[in-house]
């Protein structure tokens, strides 16, 4: 690896170095993102299936309650998890505004 030292200060690292950590950052940032989508797909898709089997208890299509309470816990925690994941995020950003440089 090639390094410079302009005017005998601090030291230039080539550009194939900046590009590897930045496509790295990128490749992380994606992979939080796609996760969080991720779960706020599933949340979503709980919170419509229980949605779909009250209104088929309420219409008499079905009459097993048991599955209806079952559906509807399933989309109440994941909803808390999604919204605790929120929370947790908005402390650290909280926490790193704070932080003195």
């Amino acid at each position: 690896m090639d390094v410079t030292k302009p005017n005998g200060t601090f030291p230039v690292l080539p550009n194939a170095t900046k590009t590897q950590n930045r496509e790295s950052k990128n490749q992380g940032e994606s992979n939080f993102i796609d996760t969080m989508k991720s779960f706020l797909s599933d949340a979503n898709t709980l919170q419509k299936n229980a949605a779909d089997q009250v209104e088929a208890l309420v219409s008499g299509e079905t009459t097993d309650v048991h599955d209806v309470m079952v559906a509807m816990e399933k989309a109440s925690v994941s909803f808390e998890m999604v919204m605790e994941i929120r929370n947790r995020m908005l402390e650290a950003y909280q926490e790193i505004m704070r932080t003195q440089v």
